[in-house]
């Protein structure tokens, strides 16, 4: 439902080119693999990375698959707590929007004011 929506608007700004400038999505862990297969089966033309997992995974993943502010990645999916962590990272990137999918989580409350949080200084 919610999720290919999402990805369905996301993947035509980009056909059309309304989109210049990489999508962030934020989503608890326990959604970020739906996440990535409703994008691989849906939006297959959309260059997704899933930045999640330990410092040195999140340190691989700048080197190899996201680049802040030289990026060609399409979609980079996150955690409301990396982004906590590695906002000043995030915050190299120039932004074409953001998707935050918290709804479900028990303690969203909590989830979306460290998220708030940690959008701000975010380029758009």
């Amino acid at each position: 439902g919610k999720a290919v929506a999402v990805v369905a608007f996301v993947l035509a700004a980009f056909m059309e080119g309304a989109l210049a400038e990489p999508v962030l999505i934020v989503t608890p862990e326990t959604k970020v693999r739906l996440w990535e297969r409703v994008l691989r089966m849906w939006a297959p033309q959309c260059s997704t990375v899933c930045y999640t997992g330990s410092a040195a995974a999140r340190s691989a993943a700048r080197e190899w698959d996201w680049a802040p502010g030289g990026s060609t990645v399409d979609v980079l999916l996150t955690t409301p707590a990396v982004m906590a962590m590695d906002k000043e990272h995030l915050r190299k990137q120039t932004w074409g929007g953001a998707i935050i999918d918290l709804r479900d989580t028990v303690g969203a409350t909590w989830h979306e004011g460290l998220t708030l949080e940690a959008l701000e200084g975010f380029a758009w």
